[in-house]
């Protein structure tokens, strides 16, 4: 059976009506193998859909990291604004050997840094005992 000339069409799943698929890139009529291609485009679209998801989770999941970051941004800011201002506050700090209650402030008891609490000094580099 021959189909006239002038059925020349795009795939029945492409977005657009087309002369020629946008996969192969084959000119085809209506009929022509249109199931092998509708399964192509389904495919492709399927592929952009899970890469959109993908992309879009990973933007997620980058804008959490930023506002985490941010929001710790802002306590050491406080922290340390506190700190110099000579108010005593207490923080805790994580080690190997567990989490440990620190006192920074102008107490004459907090003098030995080896202890777990010590005294801070805005000029020291490093703070931590």
């Amino acid at each position: 059976m021959v189909e006239p000339k002038s059925k020349w069409s795009g795939c029945l799943f492409s977005a657009a009506p087309r002369s020629e698929c946008q996969n192969c890139g084959k000119k085809m009529r209506a009929t022509f193998n249109s199931a092998a291609h509708a399964r192509a485009n389904l495919a492709d679209a399927e592929q952009k859909t899970e890469r959109r998801e993908q992309k879009r989770k990973m933007q997620r999941e980058k804008n959490e990291k930023k506002s985490m970051l941010r929001i710790l941004r802002d306590q050491y800011t406080d922290l340390r604004s506190r700190i110099e201002r000579g108010e005593c506050v207490d923080f805790y700090m994580g080690s190997e050997q567990g989490i440990r209650k620190i006192r920074s402030g102008n107490s004459d008891a907090l003098t030995d840094p080896n202890s777990s609490s010590f005294n801070y000094s805005p000029d020291s580099p490093d703070y931590s005992s």
